[in-house]
């Protein structure tokens, strides 16, 4: 008999090719054993631990007794699923019958991922590396995550996968297989899509493979991601990635008429400038050159927009929705020559220039009055602060 185990992703047991999951899966209590015992199959399981792993929560006056019942009970459901003698009994332990031929996933992941630790280039380990990307199907039983004893190893392959894909990526990039790379990448992100180097690597291969514009939008969710269900700043590698992608249409020659024609191209859009924040950066620093030798004044705001429920708990998609709401009516209400970025989930940073400390205040009271108006139930409030640039901040 041949039994092949199947634990990342969905849940399957193939006794001689058929899934035995479906017989057992009218007792939940009878797939948490049977998940157990195949994850511990190389060791012998205590009775107490199994108690306390699976049912520590139980309201049991007995709990040796009712264990035993239900070992007695899923044993009898194995051997009607074709199974009989797959959990043998110990001096006070269980464990699963070594004398049956079963392999799972999970340990062939977990030694391929070993053997390619110490890998230094794709020789003589690429395939090891692909059995890996093909094994894991998906998160350690996810289905199951409920139960705590899982957590912990779901974690821990987890991480594992996603070392491993990206120790396999950056070889793949040294041998400028960037198709290979985008196939990886994809699969990796569908099972992590938070991870920001691999979010790096992909976009890099769909610039290397002339898909700027896939790469710009691959940008923007990742961003997105990042501020609306984590309430964190993108990383300061993907925003110096931005900068690199909006010079990839730059590197090919051009002479002066293009150019001047290119950038007599007149901007439609009214209002305040958006850009992300490496560009604020830059244009800041290009101000910051020019303070004395324009005679001009130009101040920094930061606007935070704080939620009044944050005691509830902070949910970062509504919050994220409002300030981009927020971001619609200042670009409307400020000048041209004005720039905002969205510096974290809840704050903006401005460039105001020719303004003075009291035109800057009206300037940015007005924006309060308007956003009181916009969002009249008091749930989210905001605050700034403003100063003057001076020249030792260059």
């Amino acid at each position: 008999m041949e039994i092949k185990v199947f634990m990342f992703g969905d849940f399957k047991v193939l006794v001689d090719g058929v899934n035995i999951v479906e017989k057992l899966s009218n007792s939940r209590k009878n797939l948490d054993l049977l998940e157990y015992f195949l994850l511990n199959k190389d060791r012998h399981i205590i009775t107490s631990d199994l108690f306390d792993d699976l049912w520590i929560g139980d309201d049991c006056d007995n709990p040796e007794g009712t264990l035993r019942t239900r070992i007695s009970r899923f044993r009898a459901d194995l051997t009607r699923a074709g199974l009989k003698g797959a959990v043998v009994t110990g001096a006070g332990f269980y464990r699963w019958n070594p004398a049956y031929d079963t392999s799972v996933d999970v340990f062939e992941f977990e030694e391929v991922c070993k053997k390619v630790e110490h890998c230094t280039s794709l020789r003589g380990c690429e395939e090891d590396f692909i059995k890996a990307f093909e094994l894991y199907g998906g998160d350690l039983l996810s289905n199951t995550l409920s139960n705590s004893w899982v957590v912990p190893k779901s974690v821990y392959y987890h991480d594992l996968y996603i070392e491993t894909m990206k120790k396999y990526t950056k070889f793949l990039e040294e041998e400028r297989r960037f198709n290979e790379i985008n196939r990886i990448c994809r699969k990796a992100l569908e099972i992590d899509p938070f991870e920001s180097e691999l979010n790096l690597m992909l976009m890099n291969a769909l610039i290397k493979t002339g898909k700027s514009q896939e790469a710009y939008t691959r940008y923007e969710y990742a961003t997105g991601l990042h501020y609306s269900y984590l309430g964190v700043s993108p990383s300061e590698e993907m925003l110096d990635f931005y900068k690199n992608l909006i010079r990839v249409d730059r590197n090919s020659e051009q002479d002066i008429d293009n150019i001047s024609r290119e950038l007599a191209q007149t901007d439609e859009s009214e209002g305040a400038f958006i850009c992300e924040y490496a560009i604020f950066r830059d244009i800041y620093k290009v101000y910051m050159r020019n303070l004395r030798r324009l005679d001009i004044t130009i101040f920094l705001a930061v606007i935070t927009m704080g939620d009044v429920n944050r005691t509830q708990g902070e949910d970062f998609t509504i919050l994220d929705k409002s300030m981009n709401e927020f971001c619609d009516m200042m670009k409307d209400n400020l000048r041209k020559g004005d720039v905002i970025t969205r510096y974290s989930p809840s704050q903006f940073a401005l460039l105001l220039p020719t303004v003075n400390l009291t035109t800057g205040q009206v300037v940015l009271n007005r924006l309060k009055d308007k956003f009181n108006e916009k969002f009249p139930s008091g749930r989210f409030v905001i605050d700034y602060k403003l100063k003057p640039l001076i020249e030792y901040q260059v």
